[in-house]
C-alpha cells in the first residue's frame, strides 16, 4: 500500500479524506523514524495558505470571467485548470511524499 494506504479500499472515498489519511500516515511513518528534535511539526494554517496563495490567484486570474467574458472561455478554462492539477501536480507531491517513507 502506498503511503499506508489500501488501494482497494479508496472507491468513493472524497480526496480531501485521503489526503487526511494519507497526511496522518505519513506522520506516524516519519515520527517512528524521528528523533525527538526531528519529529514532525505540522505547517499553521496561515503558512499553508501563503503555500497554496499563488495556484489559488492563478486559477483565479484563469478561471474568473471578466466582465462581458465569454462563458465558454471561463468553463474551458475552468477544465484545463482542474486538469493541470490533477495530473500535473498530485503525481509528483506524492511522489516526494513517498520519498520520506
Amino acid at each position: 500500500s502506498c503511503l499506508g494506504l489500501d488501494a482497494s479500499q479508496l472507491a468513493g472515498v472524497p480526496h480531501k479524506e485521503l489526503f487526511v489519511q494519507c497526511l496522518d500516515n505519513l506522520v506516524k511513518t516519519l515520527n517512528n523514524k524521528a528523533t525527538p528534535s526531528s519529529r514532525f511539526v505540522p505547517l499553521e494554517q496561515d503558512k499553508r495558505f501563503w503555500i497554496v496563495s499563488p495556484l489559488v490567484e492563478a486559477f483565479d486570474d484563469a478561471c474568473l470571467m471578466a466582465p462581458g467574458g465569454n462563458t465558454s472561455h471561463q468553463a474551458a478554462a475552468a477544465i484545463a485548470a482542474l486538469y493541470f492539477g490533477s495530473e500535473n501536480i498530485v503525481p509528483v507531491l506524492y511522489q516526494k511524499l513517498t520519498q520520506f517513507l
